[in-house]
Order: C-alpha cells, then structure tokens, then sequence
C-alpha cells in the first residue's frame, strides 16, 4: 500500500470532489456577478487531473462542468496548493493547464468553433500568507508598449494560510 504524503491534498480533494461543497465553496467565494451565471446544480466533475505527475507532491486539480443560465457550458478548474512556501509561478503553471484544458475540448468536440470559459481557481494552504500574481508580473517588459502581447487573466486566488476558522465560510463539510 503506497503511503498517504499529504494528507491535506487527499482531504482536501476528497472534500471538494462532493460537487454539493465545490458549489458552496463557489457560491461564498466567487463574486456573485460570476455564480448568478452559473448552474450550480450542474456542477460535475469532468477529468481526474492536468497537474504533471512530477508536480502531483505539491498541487491537486479538480475539473468541474457547469452549464451557464444561457445552456452553454463552462469548466471551473480547481487547483490546490498546499505547498509550505509561496509560489509566485503559479499564474503560469495555471495558464499552462487551462491550455490542456482547451486542447482536449478540441479534441472531443471536433465540431466546435469555440472554446469553453474556464474559471481557475487556485486555493493556497501553506505556512506562509501568499498573494495572487498575475501572469503580466511575472513577465520583465521593456519601456515600451508591450503590455498587449503578454496573455492576461485573473485567477480566483484564495489563501487560507493565515484564516482564522470563523473567516472561512461555507457548510461544516466545506469548513
């Protein structure tokens, strides 16, 4: 039997793999302007993990279907970290997913002229507080205006790290 490394990832992904709590979590963390769109009682999970099986030690995924008020589906794509120290590539290895994502949707749906919204949520529990970085900080730009050619995206960043327990919201099983 292959022994249990992180516990927290395991619990953590066990947890959010009950599609009802990935909806709670989603309805008090996500802006309401965002979760007014979607579905939530749709919500299932689509594929077992896009993290590199090197990477597998510090992150855990979830991929979750959810249809929009308009019928149309989307991806809301969970990754956990729960790494004990900060890491500030995270915007890249999430693009690099969402572009996984993307390219297996081609390849199913041949006949699709479009791509789905992704929704990254990235969720940090580690020692140290850690910020959400954007793909454009990573980036060293030169004085000129260069801005349009680096990709731009949010990601849902939630740092659990320094939260007390009443800050964390949601039922008893998602706390």
């Amino acid at each position: 039997m292959k022994p249990v490394n992180n516990i927290h990832d395991n619990l953590f992904r066990y947890t959010m793999s009950h599609s009802n709590v990935a909806a709670d979590f989603l309805r008090h963390y996500l802006p309401s302007e965002v979760t007014d769109n979607l579905r939530l009682d749709t919500l299932a999970i689509a594929k077992d993990t896009f993290v590199d099986t090197d990477q597998r030690e510090h992150y855990s995924d979830l991929l979750y279907t959810v249809l929009l008020k308009g019928g149309t589906s989307a991806f809301v794509y969970f990754l956990f970290e729960h790494k004990s120290r900060p890491d500030r590539f995270v915007a890249l290895q999430v693009l690099r997913y969402m572009v996984e994502i993307w390219e297996l949707h081609r390849k199913q749906q041949k006949k699709s002229k479009t791509l789905p919204l992704i929704i990254p949520i990235v969720v940090y529990h580690g020692k140290n507080a850690q910020k959400a970085s954007r793909l454009a900080d990573l980036i060293e730009l030169p004085d000129m205006k260069c801005n349009a050619y680096v990709p731009h995206f949010d990601l849902a960043f939630y740092d659990f790290s320094p939260a007390s327990d009443e800050k964390i919201k949601g039922a008893i099983t998602l706390r």
